[in-house]
């Protein structure tokens, strides 16, 4: 919830650009909303299982008291032997409690452990150093060919439609637009931040997702 809220929040600019504030509201609800199922249901395993362990202790003590007790009725058990009795039951029963609560925790570690080892073993999209090196030196004459893009969290807004551009070395070209308009994202994609789902950027004529995104860079 966290990260989704602060998301929006970091981009609110261009939520209201969009006029998406209704849709994100909605959203956020949806996501309070699933959160406060998985509460329930964590509450009511909670409650099953503490309740079970729990009745399970206290039913072993009255177990021992009840025949420890009709016992000592009959003299086949004195008072003191009962006694230890119900100590050695009480000690079960407070590590019955120990174990529920270290089993309880133990399933938030392997559930928080899953999720840490999901981000760890998520491979990028992008390779950090591999790629073709050129070894011409650089031109400088970027292209962009019928690109088309949207960010992944955003997959359903386009941000770049048949977008066609020519950079000409030793020339000024100024990209004019309104907020959302896609002028950073021309930016990134140049970069090989992002790759677009459509179309070609390339450097000197080589596609960007052939090239070392460490040379580009540099």
């Amino acid at each position: 919830i966290m990260k989704f809220a602060e998301e929006r929040f970091g981009n609110v600019k261009t939520v209201k650009t969009f006029c998406r504030e209704q849709q994100e509201v909605a959203a956020f609800d949806g996501k309070l909303d699933e959160a406060l199922q998985i509460g329930y249901k964590e509450t009511r395993a909670r409650a099953i299982f503490f309740g079970l362990t729990g009745f399970c202790g206290n039913f072993i003590i009255i177990s021992v008291l009840y025949y420890g007790g009709t016992l000592v009725l009959q003299d086949s058990l004195t008072i003191g032997a009962l006694t230890a009795f119900m100590l050695y039951a009480g000690y079960v029963a407070i590590s019955m409690n120990g174990l529920s609560n270290f089993y309880s925790q133990l399933n938030k570690g392997i559930g928080a452990s899953e999720r840490i080892w999901e981000i760890l073993d998520r491979e990028c999209s992008i390779p950090i150093d591999k790629g073709v090196v050129p070894m011409d030196k650089p031109v400088g004459e970027v292209g962009f060919q019928n690109v088309f893009f949207s960010f992944p969290t955003r997959p359903e807004s386009a941000v770049l439609t048949d977008f066609s551009l020519n950079l000409i070395p030793g020339t000024t070209t100024a990209v004019v637009g309104r907020s959302g308009s896609g002028k950073t994202t021309i930016a990134l994609l140049m970069l090989r931040l992002y790759d677009p789902q459509g179309g070609k950027v390339h450097l000197d004529g080589n596609d960007l997702r052939t090239v070392n995104p460490q040379w580009l860079r540099n």
